[in-house]
């Protein structure tokens, strides 16, 4: 039986295999850092041009290495100590690919929305959970009073109609499996709003609910939305929070939750 992954660094080979990892991580953190920066720091405009270019013609082996940070990220980064089932790498994954596609060149961006596993890579950052059952919501909330990198990136994507008819045609082949986990991570992200309830962050409710109610023109995907929690417990804190106020996009103004929702 070949060995594990998680279990390659502790076979022959070891010293060479964590230096070839030491290499590829200093490479990956060369090219997000610019990125991520800008993010941090709240600086909208575009990355320099040589570092997006130097991104649009490698996005399938980007996506697919942010593919692998997601998915091991315990085997991956072993030396930073994370646990198996922490959302640590999913986190980095998550902002990465927010702060590469929002920040980028618009070639960059364009060759992202084309690469269907920069889709797949989007479901399971919105699907992945921690030890606890919680999404990576719940940290972003909790330590940094800050949206979900998985939602706003999600949200400004679908912007693109071309890239949202993608999304769209996927959501239609959605198993029951898959209808669940999309849903039920929505309603898990509704449930860890209001058990934190962050206030100054109200446009992540508002965000989240603008993602899942765009698909409901697809008659399946409605149906499974009405079976879902996620209907009535928006009504609910939107009736149980009548102060709650967020930044709409439109004209930049604070406005009651419950509007800010039916826009």
């Amino acid at each position: 039986m070949p060995p594990r992954k998680d279990n390659l660094l502790h076979n022959t080979g070891q010293g060479e295999a964590e230096d070839a990892l030491d290499i590829i991580r200093a490479e990956t953190e060369t090219i997000f850092r610019p990125f991520l920066n800008k993010l941090n720091s709240k600086d909208t405009t575009e990355v320099h041009p040589e570092i997006s270019a130097s991104l649009e013609d490698n996005v399938p082996t980007l996506i697919r290495w942010m593919g692998l940070m997601h998915r091991e990220p315990s085997w991956l980064f072993a030396h930073w100590g994370f646990p198996r089932s922490c959302t640590n790498g999913p986190m980095i994954v998550a902002q990465s690919l927010q702060a590469i596609y929002t920040l980028g060149s618009e070639k960059l961006r364009s060759a992202i929305r084309a690469n269907k596993e920069a889709l797949e890579l989007l479901l399971l950052s919105w699907s992945c959970r921690d030890t606890d059952g919680r999404t990576m919501q719940y940290r972003f909330l909790a330590e940094a009073d800050d949206r979900c990198p998985a939602v706003n990136t999600w949200l400004v994507m679908m912007a693109d109609a071309g890239f949202l008819d993608c999304v769209k045609t996927r959501v239609r082949a959605f198993t029951h499996s898959e209808y669940r986990k999309f849903l039920g991570a929505a309603v898990s992200r509704l449930e860890e709003w209001e058990m934190l309830k962050p206030k100054s962050k109200a446009i992540a409710m508002v965000e989240l609910v603008q993602v899942v109610h765009i698909f409901l023109d697809l008659p399946e995907y409605a149906t499974w939305y009405a079976r879902s929690l996620f209907g009535p417990k928006v009504l609910s804190i939107a009736r149980e929070s009548p102060g709650l106020r967020a930044l709409t996009r439109y004209g930049l103004q604070f406005v009651p939750f419950p509007v800010a929702v039916s826009t």
